[in-house]
């Protein structure tokens, strides 16, 4: 399975069509006068440093920011049982383990990409 099957089969991630269109954008938007053997070369890394930013903002460092949300979970967990959480709090906590599951959607695929770079 690509990685964009993978994004498409899940609830996290730009669709396949998004990101195609976003890369055909950026293909697109490189204006590059050089002789012909040479603009290819140069479209590839314009268009490499264009998905490391992506990347970078899409999947940011993500083992940090699940284990910061994990450390909210578990004292706002610690503050249910003792039904301590107010409306609001509760409101935040949801919030918290839907990001933990789209963060560790995140994970799993920065993962499988770096399993199919080696």
């Amino acid at each position: 399975m690509s990685l964009l099957d993978h994004l498409n089969s899940r609830t996290c991630g730009s669709s396949p069509l998004n990101f195609n269109v976003l890369v055909k954008g950026w293909w697109d938007s490189f204006l590059v006068t050089r002789k012909r053997s040479q603009q290819l070369r140069l479209k590839l890394k314009l268009l490499r440093e264009h998905l490391r930013v992506w990347s970078k903002e899409i999947f940011g460092n993500v083992e940090a920011r699940k284990k910061d949300l994990l450390k909210d979970i578990n004292l706002w967990d610690s503050n249910e049982v003792r039904g301590n959480l107010s409306k609001v709090q509760r409101q935040m906590w949801d919030l918290a383990k839907q990001d933990c599951e789209h963060t560790t959607c995140l994970e799993e695929i920065k993962w499988n990409q770096k399993a199919k770079v080696k």
